[in-house]
């Protein structure tokens, strides 16, 4: 080296401090080379390590004038040979004119390397040189193993810091899903617990409203059996049992729609019609109830119709739960008003306004949920199922329409309207399709029907119409029965012990001399599937149980 001798452990303590103070963000093959370039005035400072091969690599260099490649070329048996054996050489080259020490660098896997330390004079390095060399080495090792250690347990560090906020991120992750799922379960709970007592208390309701109506019933036979027959007292009693036999028709029709509205089974039979019409007939059919009842009914429409496309039958049963609701919660005294509007936009309005006991907020959240209704002790246990307002929603959103309900609040009345499409006023007005001219004639009939009372009661009815009548009452006695009475019309029952209704419909149909019979399917179900099923196995037509009379009587006018 080019030093004089005063200067070399000024040299070596200045190296020494420049090397203690490298971190592990910095190249530590790069400081050597600048360290024994600053520090010593070397001329020539190379760094190799070996490649995957076993090969020497030049990593890095600082050379003044010399060139490191031819050097690296020239003595790359010697670097090998420092490599293997951990020792420190010493070579002088001619050409180009250099003195050479190839120091080994730490033994390490990671670390193995060897720096060629070279002067730009043929003059070999001084034993005083290799020392310092040797000494550089062991302290640079020592540098190199503190950076290599301080990497890893940075690595270390930020894998752990890396965990612990993934972890950490879980952790939340999985809180917050406990917390939602807490939240849920116990928002679950109390919708379970809500249900069960809304299914209780509709248990209750339906028990009294079925109760009531068999309670005027039976008593009313009981008065038949004993009374004169046209006295007073007789029919008094028989009117009364119709009423409450519409009463019982009209809460199973409601628990038949709601379900059938829930499973989207309901087929609107839609048509141009006049709304204010409509409204009109709902009127005068429940004008002498709410009469009765010291209630004021008051109808307020255009003097031009509105026309809207809906089922008009549909159309009624919502226009009617409004008023029957507003007239149960309306005390004597009280009003109620109708109005029917065109709306704003594409949609028509009927709203019917109360005096009546009014409603708080938390009801009309819910008020059109299945078996929801006002607190009985608010108007003095008004009665039914709490279905009126459902359907009318489920009717209403089957139109394309909407109901909607307001009140300022309890004791201050109520108001709901409902919106229906409106349609364009019809070019020519509609004629009513006519009524088929017939009078009833005498039929012979076969009833087949497992439930006696029910054959019985349908024979007797069948019988006041002037038919001739037979019943059996499994499917096997009742196609006996058939191929002896040759019946013009069979009245069968689907759910027979033996087989079912459209098995006894294929079967005579599959007999020529049936042919001309009118089947006549009698069920508890009425879902259009129900009347698809009966149809395709050869039934004439489809009655829903129980079938009014006078819907019976209609059926033979022909």
């Amino acid at each position: 080296m080019s030093l004089p001798a005063s200067e070399r452990l000024t040299a070596v303590l200045r190296a020494a401090q420049y090397l203690g103070t490298l971190t592990p963000q910095q190249d530590p093959w790069a400081e050597l080379a600048h360290a024994l370039e600053s520090f010593f005035r070397c001329d020539l400072a190379l760094i190799v390590r070996p490649d995957g091969d076993g090969q020497p690599r030049l990593v890095h260099a600082f050379t003044r004038g010399i060139p490191a490649e031819e050097i690296l070329r020239l003595t790359q048996e010697e670097v090998r040979a420092v490599l293997e054996t951990g020792f420190l050489g010493t070579q002088t080259l001619a050409a180009p004119a250099c003195s050479l020490v190839f120091l080994p660098l730490p033994r390490d896997r990671r670390t193995a390397a060897v720096a060629i330390v070279g002067q730009a004079v043929a003059e070999p390095f001084t034993r005083e040189d290799l020392e310092i060399l040797l000494a550089l080495g062991g302290l640079f090792g020592n540098v190199v193993a503190r950076i290599e250690t301080e990497r890893e347990l940075r690595d270390h560090q930020q894998t752990l810091e890396s965990l612990v906020a993934r972890r950490t991120a879980e952790l939340e992750q999985t809180n917050a899903r406990l917390v939602r799922e807490s939240a849920e379960r116990r928002a679950s709970e109390a919708a379970l617990k809500q249900a069960d007592q809304r299914k209780n208390e509709f248990i209750a309701v339906l028990s009294h409203e079925l109760r009531t109506p068999l309670a005027a019933v039976s008593n009313s036979m009981f008065i038949l059996e004993h009374a004169a027959p046209g006295s007073d007292q007789a029919l008094r009693s028989q009117a009364l049992i119709g009423r409450q036999v519409t009463q019982l028709f009209r809460l199973v029709d409601d628990l038949l729609d709601v379900t059938r509205i829930t499973h989207n089974k309901i087929q609107l039979q839609r048509q141009r019609m006049d709304l204010v019409q409509a409204v009109r007939e709902s009127v005068e059919d429940q004008f002498d109830a709410f009469q009765a009842s010291g209630v004021r009914l008051t109808f307020e429409a255009p003097d031009r119709p509105v026309w809207v496309l809906a089922d008009p039958a549909r159309v009624a049963q919502m226009v009617g739960n409004l008023l029957t609701n507003a007239g149960k919660f309306t005390g004597r005294d009280g009003a109620v008003t109708l109005q029917v509007q065109p709306g704003d936009g594409h949609l028509a309005v009927v709203s019917v306004a109360d005096t009546g006991v009014g409603m708080d907020p938390e009801l009309i959240g819910r008020l059109f949920q299945p078996f929801e209704q006002a607190e009985r002790s608010l108007a003095g246990n008004p009665g039914g199922l709490g279905l009126g307002l459902a359907l009318t929603k489920g009717l209403a959103e089957l139109h394309g329409g909407r109901i909607t309900a307001s009140s300022p609040g309890l004791g201050q009345g109520s108001r709901f309207s409902l919106a229906l499409p409106m349609v364009a006023h019809p070019d020519q007005p509609r004629e009513a399709a006519p009524v088929p001219a017939g009078r009833l004639r005498r039929h012979r009939i076969l009833v087949i029907e497992d439930n006696l009372d029910a054959a019985l009661t349908l024979r007797l009815l069948l019988e006041h119409f002037g038919h001739e009548v037979a019943t059996a009452h499994s499917a096997r006695t009742g196609l006996e029965r058939a191929k002896v009475l040759r019946p013009e019309v069979v009245f069968c029952d689907i759910g027979l012990p033996d087989t079912d209704g459209y098995s006894v419909a294929r079967t005579l149909r599959s007999d020529p001399q049936f042919e001309p019979a009118y089947l006549v399917a009698m069920t508890g179900y009425g879902q259009d599937e129900d009347k698809r099923r009966a149809l395709e196995a050869g039934f004439d037509r489809h009655l829903t149980k129980p079938t009014d009379p006078a819907e019976l009587e209609r059926l033979f006018t022909f």
